[in-house]
C-alpha cells in the first residue's frame, strides 16, 4: 500500500506540474507600450504666388503657354474671352487683336471664386511659367 500512496502522491504530483501555465516559467512581460503616433503626413505643397499684373499685355500665346489651352473660348464683337478653373477660382482673359502683327493681347482680366487672385494664378500656372517672365 506504501507503493500506491506513493505512486498516487507521484502522479498527483506530476499533474500539478503540468497544470501550472507554461508562462509562469517565462518573466512576466511589460504592459504594452504605447504605440507612437502616425508619421505626418506629407503637407501639400502651397502654390506659389504669382502676381496677377504679369498678365496684364502678354499675348495670347504667353497665356497658353503659362496657363494651358483656355478651358472656354468665347468670341466677342472684336476679341475673345478665354476662362480657366481650379477648384473653386475661375480666370477671364480679355484678348483682344494687336494693332500691328494680328495676334491677340490680354487687355484685361479677372478673377471670381477666389479672395486670394495671386493663389489661384500660381495654381493654375504650369510648373516653372510662373517665375521671372
Amino acid at each position: 500500500m506504501k507503493v500506491a500512496v506513493l505512486a498516487l502522491l507521484l502522479v498527483l504530483g506530476g499533474c500539478a506540474v503540468l497544470d501550472t501555465p507554461a508562462d509562469s516559467a517565462s518573466p512576466p512581460t511589460a504592459p504594452d507600450a504605447v504605440k507612437p503616433p502616425p508619421p505626418p503626413r506629407p503637407a501639400t505643397p502651397v502654390p506659389a504666388r504669382v502676381d496677377p499684373a504679369r498678365l496684364q499685355g502678354i499675348s495670347g500665346e504667353q497665356a497658353v503657354a503659362m496657363l494651358g489651352r483656355p478651358q472656354a473660348d468665347e468670341p466677342q464683337q472684336l476679341g475673345r474671352l478665354w476662362r480657366w478653373r481650379k477648384g473653386a477660382c475661375v480666370l477671364t482673359l480679355a484678348l483682344y487683336p494687336e494693332v500691328q502683327g494680328g495676334g491677340l493681347r490680354v487687355v484685361a482680366s479677372d478673377f471670381t471664386g477666389t479672395s486670394d487672385p495671386g493663389a489661384c494664378l500660381g495654381a493654375m500656372t504650369r510648373p516653372g511659367a510662373g517665375d521671372g517672365r
